[in-house]
């Protein structure tokens, strides 16, 4: 999201006719704040803004990458972006890595001044230390431009930068692309990767592009080797006449019912750098239509954590509740102050159709007893709402599954927590209907 131009205070002074399928409704957003929220302590990675939120589904976890805005330490002199990462089982209750972040800056490289907007990808069919692929944003210090590099990990927490990068650079000073490349969504159908990614032309020189944001595709076989789509842009915001005609920006494309879907932050105008969440489909992944004239997540109302902007997210399909979730970057300033408690520049949640409200997160709370908590030997995980538990799963502090317990049917289940190391643990309970409920415990 170009943290950095945010920071700094910067202002930037095809015919698709096809029958699409569209059920998409507007967002409706989570309780009345962020559901993960910046450290607002200076001398941490995270401590000026949290955003960007990339997340995949892995069974029950939900897995985030994002960006984080701050320093390394109370003796860091500069600002930098870094990528970290967090898990939940809700997509509510957030926990962070504790060792974040997970990819940072390379000093004396072409991203010595940051690294944001990371795109994650597991590829089941790769060795096993390039399971999880990442494509990031990287910024160069003496030049400002932002390219787009690769990276590669065994388990989503430990990553190895490509010696190819960066992958996919920018184009010549009368391009569309000449401003930076950032935000990229990568997809892997088949066998090809398929990368869209947005950029800026920042040279007036009578282009239709100029001075607009837009969004272009690429594919690559290996992931370090990319090829642009010689008709780029393919998504544009200058033939729009709506409230997305300024810009374009960091696309989130899912592939679902044969099709391919768009979550994108659109502008009306610079003048006002207020970035809400737009939706787009296709067919083939090139030619998009708006089956929709207005944002699908917009703004907060004035005085609300997320009054400036509510965009640069991201969007799943959950077919066990038959809704979209979205995680979005939300901010109530574009003036940010040196007082790390003056503002919001956080990550939100909203769904598609049915929302957790708050009401509904404290029933779900009332309903489900864990105890004693803490606790030593055992833990008994009893339930009141009428409903039989089939299995409990338990899981550490980092998101990893050590305990299932033998399907049942019962209103209480006793679980032995003697051989559980100290900590926090969290839950997943499923009933005989199939629906969840999650809590925490910790053993002393």
């Amino acid at each position: 999201m170009k943290k950095a131009e945010r920071i700094t205070g910067l202002i930037l002074t095809g015919l698709f006719i096809s029958m699409i399928s569209c059920g998409q409704t507007n967002f409706i957003k989570f309780g009345s704040g962020p559901v993960l929220s910046r450290n607002a302590t200076f001398g941490v990675w995270n401590a000026i803004a949290v955003s960007d939120p990339n997340v995949i589904r892995v069974n029950d976890t939900l897995k985030m990458w994002y960006t984080g805005v701050g320093w390394l330490s109370t003796s860091d002199t500069s600002v930098h972006q870094r990528i970290g990462y967090a898990w939940s089982l809700d997509g509510i209750l957030w926990n962070q890595y504790p060792n974040n972040p997970v990819l940072d800056k390379t000093d004396h490289s072409w991203d010595d001044k940051g690294v944001e907007t990371p795109t994650v990808i597991i590829d089941s069919l790769a060795p096993a230390n390039e399971r999880y692929k990442m494509w990031y944003a990287g910024q160069h210090s003496a030049t400002e431009i932002y390219e787009i590099g690769y990276a590669y990990s065994p388990d989503g927490y430990h990553w190895t930068k490509s010696d190819q990068n960066p992958v996919l650079q920018v184009g010549n000073g009368s391009s569309w692309e000449n401003g930076y490349l950032e935000g990229p969504s990568v997809l892997l159908i088949n066998d090809t990767l398929r990368m869209w990614y947005a950029s800026v032309d920042l040279t007036s020189d009578g282009s239709l592009t100029d001075l607009t944001g837009n969004i272009g595709y690429a594919w690559s076989l290996d992931g370090a080797h990319w090829t642009k789509y010689q008709n780029n842009p393919i998504f544009t915001s200058y033939n729009s006449p709506a409230w997305d005609q300024a810009s374009v920006a960091d696309p989130h494309v899912i592939y679902k019912d044969n099709q391919y879907h768009m979550f994108y932050a659109g502008l009306n105008t610079w003048v006002y750098e207020n970035f809400k969440m737009g939706y787009a489909v296709s067919n083939d992944g090139i030619n998009w239509a708006r089956p929709t004239s207005s944002p699908v997540l917009e703004t907060g109302n004035q005085g609300e954590w997320d009054d400036e902007d509510a965009s640069y997210g991201c969007a799943i399909y959950n077919p066990a509740l038959n809704k979209y979730q979205m995680w979005y970057t939300g901010l109530d300033t574009n003036n940010l102050t040196s007082n790390l408690f003056g503002y919001f520049y956080d990550i939100g949640y909203a769904t598609a159709d049915v929302v957790l409200s708050i009401n509904e997160r404290s029933y779900k709370k009332a309903i489900l007893r864990l105890y004693p908590n803490p606790c030593q030997n055992s833990l008994s995980v009893e339930v009141k709402n009428g409903n039989r538990i089939k299995n409990i799963k338990l899981y550490n502090a980092l998101g990893k599954e050590i305990y299932v317990s033998a399907r049942t049917s019962d209103y209480k289940i006793q679980i032995n927590t003697q051989y559980v190391e100290s900590g926090l643990y969290f839950c997943s309970i499923i009933f005989d209907d199939n629906q969840k409920i999650y809590g925490k415990f910790y053993k002393r």
